[in-house]
């Protein structure tokens, strides 16, 4: 059955324009125990830089999920870092982030809702996870998985957000108890808004390999990358993303809006999307590059297993420049067979729909 009101607490912007307003605007009330409610409407409209916003994480999970949750049931959208506690009502219910800002007092909008008792009705808490407590990000790590640990028993499940590699680690993890409230949850990518472009590729021998992350070497393994890079020789690998230079990387563009004619300049040098990741729950740029038609190599570690359409390497170093060596070797019709093929499972499988109906039947449920 569906809820009479959904309270919806996730990631919004806090960019340029009314989002700083906003911010400041939380900032002076952040004692204050009192919900603020955020309208995509008003934000869109405030703020012109936020136009390629719900074609970005996480904040495309936002959109996406509260457009289909108003067709459940009236929604209220929050942001999840919000100070604020949620009167959810028995008749209602809470679905939000369980954020966890690493400062003492700054608790967010589930926490407090969770904690001071204020949900008579259902919680269902939603977050990106994986299960390797070694990784200390900034976002996930163990400290965050033992925050999730302590609010999961006042909460009805947990949706999530990771690929098959971690669920399936998860019956061997420190948290294999949680299982029972949780639902696997893949990211989504709208197929419109990244086209099929790569449909050519270069001559075996003279292919050349796209990196898309922030240079982080603890969760993305750009390390790894730059090793491999050194290996494959001068040109071979591109990158795109925030951070320092990746050394033997040649550094395409900072972070920006991957728009169709910025990747078509892009896909016409690249042939390989590469995903070194040590500690990524489930990295929407291999969606992307999957719907881009670029074959796709990655570690285990970044959520996806060897399929049809990927290609799985090792963390080490000799045995993944050997798979990447590989398509070097690989017929033209075989890439193009591997580009058609990606772009059909994202169209079919990674669907916004998908992920929307995944989040309302385990409403419905409860």
């Amino acid at each position: 059955m569906e809820p009479n009101r959904i309270h919806f607490a996730y990631a919004t912007p806090l960019i340029g324009g009314f989002a700083r307003r906003a911010a400041v605007r939380l900032a002076r009330s952040a004692s204050q125990l009192a919900p603020l409610p955020v309208s995509l409407a008003q934000v869109h409209a405030d703020d012109s830089q936020l136009a390629s916003w719900p074609r970005s994480q996480p904040t495309s999970v936002t959109t996406n999920l509260y457009r289909g949750l108003k067709e459940l049931a009236p929604t209220v959208l929050y942001d999840f870092r919000r100070r604020a506690r949620i009167d959810v009502r028995a008749d209602e219910i809470l679905l939000g982030h369980p954020h966890f800002p690493f400062q003492a007092g700054k608790s967010g909008v589930v926490e407090e809702s969770v904690r001071r008792g204020s949900a008579e009705g259902p919680v269902v808490l939603l977050s990106p996870l994986h299960c390797d407590v070694s990784v200390q990000t900034w976002h996930i790590n163990a400290d965050y998985l033992r925050h999730v640990g302590s609010l999961l028993p006042l909460s009805d499940g947990l949706l999530a957000v990771m690929g098959r590699y971690w669920w399936d680690q998860w019956d061997s993890s420190p948290f294999h108890h949680w299982k029972p409230k949780m639902t696997r949850l893949d990211l989504a990518v709208d197929s419109a808004h990244f086209p099929h472009l790569k449909k050519e590729f270069r001559a075996p021998g003279q292919r050349r390999y796209l990196f898309i992350a922030r240079s982080d070497d603890e969760r993305k393994g750009a390390a790894l990358f730059s090793r491999i890079a050194q290996r494959l020789g001068p040109d071979k690998c591109g990158w795109i993303g925030a951070g320092p230079d990746i050394p033997h990387v040649k550094r395409i563009s900072n972070v920006r809006p991957l728009t169709p004619a910025f990747m078509r300049a892009v896909a016409a040098e690249y042939d390989v999307f590469v995903s070194t990741a040590t500690a990524d729950p489930n990295p929407t740029t291999i969606l992307e590059a999957l719907s881009w038609g670029f074959p796709v190599a990655c570690t285990p570690q970044s959520g996806y297993y060897e399929d049809d359409v990927i290609t799985s390497i090792s963390q080490d170093t000799d045995a993944a420049l050997d798979v990447l060596l590989s398509f070097q070797r690989m017929s033209d019709t075989d890439l193009k067979h591997r580009s058609r093929l990606g772009r059909c499972i994202v169209e079919s499988d990674y669907t916004w729909d998908r992920f929307r109906q995944t989040v309302t039947g385990v409403i419905q449920a409860l």
